[in-house]
């Protein structure tokens, strides 16, 4: 099954590749010759919303329609998607975080993304009261003893973004300092044998 995706796959690349440059010279041409008729539709937004919400409601309407067959779909493709999704992010970590970063001050200092902050926190706090309890019993021992602990991984003696990683909630003080990197493997590998 995988051979074959990955076998259409690269017949689907390998046709897209002989007829892009035809393409993009057609839709150069094409700008060219109509750039009036782009201007006068990009600049009306009446009509653009319009279309905008035409084509919402097709997908709307499209979702609802093949709720089950995309289900299935999901389903069966599960474990290939996550393994391809994993993969992908290792390969592309650089890019990811600075698209992260660019986002998030982009947008930190708006009310939406406050308001979405202060939301995030209240659920997790709900979802998850013993971790979120033991957090905040290491971030205030932390800053009355902050002899007590380390401020750097005790993987790499990385002192970049380090995390304290609980082994047992219900013991909330015993922490590993970890580098965030190491924080995440760690959690990929305690999920994975699950």
């Amino acid at each position: 099954m995988k051979e074959y995706h990955k076998k259409r796959k690269d017949l689907e690349h390998e046709r897209y590749m002989k007829n892009r440059e035809e393409k993009l010279a057609y839709a150069k041409q094409y700008r060219l010759d109509n750039l009036d008729k782009i201007r006068e539709q990009n600049s009306d937004p009446v009509k653009n919303k319009a279309s905008n919400d035409k084509r919402k409601d097709y997908f709307k309407k499209y979702h609802k329609e093949n709720a089950e067959k995309r289900h299935e779909n999901y389903l069966k493709n599960k474990d290939e998607k996550s393994e391809y999704n994993k993969q992908h992010y290792l390969n592309n970590t650089e890019k990811y975080k600075e698209k992260a970063m660019t986002l998030y001050n982009k947008n930190k200092d708006t009310e939406e993304y406050k308001l979405k902050h202060v939301i995030n926190i209240n659920r997790d706090r709900k979802n998850h009261p013993k971790e979120y309890k033991a957090r905040a019993m290491v971030h205030n021992d932390k800053i009355k003893n902050p002899h007590k602990y380390s401020n750097s991984c005790s993987i790499c003696n990385s002192s970049e973004n380090v995390e304290y990683h609980h082994e047992d909630y219900d013991k909330p003080l015993e922490v590993i300092p970890l580098c965030r990197e190491h924080h995440r493997d760690l959690h990929y590998q305690i999920k994975e044998n699950k």
